[in-house]
């Protein structure tokens, strides 16, 4: 299975997989209980398959809603879904509190050379010569089962990971932090963007420092890093999510600018890249 197939299960039959307490439903909504709350705010709307935690504020698709509840990576709760808790182990520990045990081994990292991972980069318009400045090549282990993506290294010396079928991290998650000794600093969503980033301006010798979130939830975990820049530059999504952090970091500094404009029309910066045709 994978991500597009994930998005497309009923949400309502994954959250009882998932071990969630149902409080109430009625027509198209089915209410759920968040952890140990006394009062549900987690909704499913069974008629457009989407889900809102109205506690914090977040909402989704049911890929989504794995990643919510277990706290994994994109490409753990497609393991998750694929093999079920095969891969996991589930400890009620707490009420509602779930541990997520991880069973991969990092078998390889190396200098960025399938051609597999090239093609999926031009496919995505970047440049090999940009990615190999950033990123590397991982294999790693699942059981029996090989794997491997492009490897881009994050603050914990984790690795956010990305092919043609996949997109998640192994060891660690965290932010990436790129400094240049600059006075302003650039925020993205995640690596594919900073990279279009490279490919638009690569011409450009722009003096900035770059902080790539690697996702969406990481947004407040920046906000005492900015304070010491000059001015904040926003390239995150214009979808629902990506709006709302970038709210967060424009009303946390004064001198942060919303430059999804760039890419007005389109999801994200990568989607411009690819239909505008950017340097063709």
């Amino acid at each position: 299975m994978n991500c597009e197939q994930a998005k497309k299960l009923d949400a309502f039959t994954v959250a009882k997989k998932l071990g969630m307490r149902k409080a109430k439903e009625r027509k198209n909504e089915v209410w759920f209980y968040y952890k140990n709350e006394k009062t549900a705010s987690l909704k499913i709307d069974t008629r457009i398959n989407k889900w809102y935690n109205h506690s914090l504020g977040q909402g989704g698709n049911t890929l989504d809603l794995i990643i919510h509840i277990l706290k994994c990576s994109v490409s753990e709760a497609l393991i998750f879904l694929n093999n079920d808790t095969n891969h996991f182990s589930f400890h009620q520990q707490q009420p509602r509190k779930i541990t997520l045990e991880k069973n991969y081994q990092v078998m390889e990292i190396k200098n960025l050379q399938h051609k597999a991972l090239i093609d999926y980069l031009t496919s995505r318009k970047i440049n090999i010569s940009i990615a190999l400045k950033y990123c590397q090549e991982i294999h790693y282990k699942i059981n029996s089962k090989k794997y491997f993506a492009i490897a881009f290294k994050n603050d914990e010396n984790g690795y956010e990971i990305r092919n043609k079928y996949i997109k998640g991290n192994l060891i660690n998650k965290n932010i990436t932090t790129i400094k240049n000794r600059a006075k302003s600093v650039c925020v993205f969503e995640g690596f594919i963007d900073f990279l279009s980033y490279e490919m638009i301006f690569k011409d450009k010798n722009f003096n900035m420092d770059f902080i790539i979130l690697n996702s969406i939830s990481n947004v407040k975990n920046i906000l005492q890093k900015i304070k010491k820049y000059d001015k904040v530059f926003c390239y995150l999504d214009n979808d629902s999510s990506g709006r709302k952090a970038t709210s967060i970091l424009l009303n946390s500094h004064i001198n942060s600018l919303d430059f999804s404009f760039l890419y007005k029309g389109f999801n994200d910066i990568n989607e411009y890249l690819i239909k505008a045709r950017i340097g063709t």
